[in-house]
């Protein structure tokens, strides 16, 4: 009786590791997808940057607490401003993807940066920060479901390690 129970347990582990092994990289496709929109803003931006697209001044006021602090004697000018963000902002969601030059794990982290930064932008003019607080969820959450590897294992030759 012990023995089929163990092996039931044995079975619902096993049954809910290959459930796992199909949840998680499905999640981890629907998260990446979903934040891989980051690509059409990137885009507005950097054709407002460049001249192309009538800039938004909603956008002028939501990037003035890092474009004019207060407590620091700057004036950053908004179209070169956004002319550096779009391309990043497209190259971390193509990054996303597999695509482009960036590894993922820069993109992870310049990702969260600008959620949280346009966040206290849309703080700042009164606007609702769920967006970029869903977006900053949905990054951060790419840690857990699918954490990235920054360390390389190196594989010994047995034949080397035998003689030896």
């Amino acid at each position: 009786h012990q023995s089929s129970i163990i092996n039931h347990q044995s079975s619902i582990v096993n049954h809910q590791s290959s459930i796992s092994s199909i949840i998680m990289p499905t999640a981890t496709t629907i998260i990446k997808s979903l934040a891989s929109i980051i690509i059409l803003p990137g885009i507005f931006m950097t054709l407002m940057g460049l001249g192309i697209v009538p800039l938004d001044e909603k956008m002028s006021d939501i990037a003035a607490p890092f474009l004019t602090p207060s407590h620091i004697n700057i004036n950053i000018p908004i179209k070169p401003f956004i002319c550096i963000l779009g391309p990043c902002k497209i190259l971390g969601g193509l990054s996303l993807k597999g695509i482009g030059p960036m590894p993922e794990w820069f993109a992870r982290i310049g990702l969260i940066i600008a959620a949280v930064c346009g966040g206290y932008g849309h703080y700042v003019v009164g606007d609702a920060i769920v967006g970029p607080f869903v977006y900053f969820g949905m990054i951060c959450s790419l840690y857990l479901i699918d954490p990235l590897t920054t360390t390389t294992t190196t594989t010994t030759d047995k034949s080397k390690s035998k003689k030896e």
